[in-house]
């Protein structure tokens, strides 16, 4: 019945009726998706000579936090770019760390990889008559697990548990890829704004994750 009953959701969704509507929603939010992305790398290849300190590191990340809740307050397009910025900047040090290694190679690999990823998932999102709601509070856990645990390794700075946080994160972020985009098609419609900043973050952190795991696979080589 279940199966079914998605089939019919997604016959309504895509009704001849809604289908304009549906389209248009998507396009600006997945344009918001690439602007956002654009002024990222901007950002993140202009940072790469900053020298951080731990505390103004640990500054820009809580500013990060402050900009997420502007971006759910005002909703405006204005407060996502100026966030997108600050993850570029914040990025900045890894992507230094594998250029200046002779291993820019890594960062492009990465970018492909991440892309082909999200196409692929997003995709099957969209197609398959399996639901991921489900998902939802599993990944929720192991997101907030992942920020306490991210956040008490700048700390410790142990690559091993960098390692292994990487590739729980390609997990995790896979599964809000397929989660993201369900809700955004099937569930209840958010502005613009807030979809793009959620399949956003998931496509950073999934890159962030795939240099890692490809960064360590290429030093060992």
């Amino acid at each position: 019945m279940s199966g079914i009953s998605l089939s019919k959701q997604r016959d309504e969704v895509f009704s001849s009726r809604n289908e304009l509507s549906i389209v248009d929603y998507l396009k600006q939010v997945y344009s918001l998706i690439a602007g956002s992305l654009f002024i990222t790398g901007i950002a993140g290849y202009v940072s790469m000579g900053i020298n951080w300190s731990m505390g103004s590191y640990l500054l820009a990340v809580l500013v990060s936090f402050g900009l997420l809740f502007v971006i759910f307050a005002f909703k405006n397009t204005a407060s996502l770019i100026l966030f997108s910025v600050l993850q570029g900047m914040l990025i900045a040090p890894a992507i230094a760390h594998y250029v200046n290694a002779g291993a820019a190679g890594v960062v492009g690999l990465s970018v492909v990889g991440t892309g082909a990823i999200f196409i692929a998932l997003s995709l099957y999102a969209m197609v398959t008559k399996r639901r991921f709601e489900f998902l939802g509070g599993f990944l929720f856990i192991a997101l907030l697990a992942m920020v306490i645990v991210g956040i008490a390794n700048l700390f410790l700075q142990l690559a091993f548990l960098s390692l292994a946080m990487a590739y729980v994160g390609l997990l995790v972020f896979s599964g809000f890829i397929l989660y993201d985009t369900q809700e955004m098609v099937y569930g209840e419609r958010q502005p613009p704004v807030i979809a793009a900043l959620g399949l956003y973050l998931d496509i950073l952190n999934l890159f962030m994750s795939l240099l890692r795991i490809l960064g360590s696979s290429s030093s060992k080589d």
